[in-house]
């Protein structure tokens, strides 16, 4: 069943939390909807195993898939990626967050602590 609505052909995205889990499930089916790039921003300097089974497995939609390191929680950082990124594809169409910040991670680690 083709979903011509869902066609992402030429278009480029940033997912953040890209480089392994939920992101990269979510940047691999924009590649597979036919996005021309899609950037995985990750605070990982080195994406995770399943971020390269992904790209292998895209191999012949060709290089679509590109990590970059970067903190999320880095404003400035971020509006410089994003710059550069929008310089070198003239385009930015659309952002998933999957990044995953815990704001009340010690409130849930003293849950199973006690």
């Amino acid at each position: 069943m083709s979903l011509p609505e869902f066609k992402l052909d030429g278009r480029v995205y940033i997912v953040t939390g890209g480089g392994r889990g939920l992101g990269v499930a979510l940047a691999g089916a924009l590649v597979e909807a036919g996005a021309k790039k899609v950037y995985c921003i990750d605070l990982l300097g080195e994406p995770h195993e399943g971020w390269h089974q992904m790209k292998s497995g895209l191999k012949t939609l060709g290089e679509r898939l590109v990590h970059k390191s970067q903190n999320t929680t880095d404003e400035k950082g971020i509006e410089s990626l994003f710059a550069e990124i929008v310089m070198t594809e003239g385009r930015l169409d659309g952002l998933i967050c999957a990044a995953v910040f815990p704001l009340f991670s010690d409130a849930i680690l003293s849950l199973y602590s006690s």
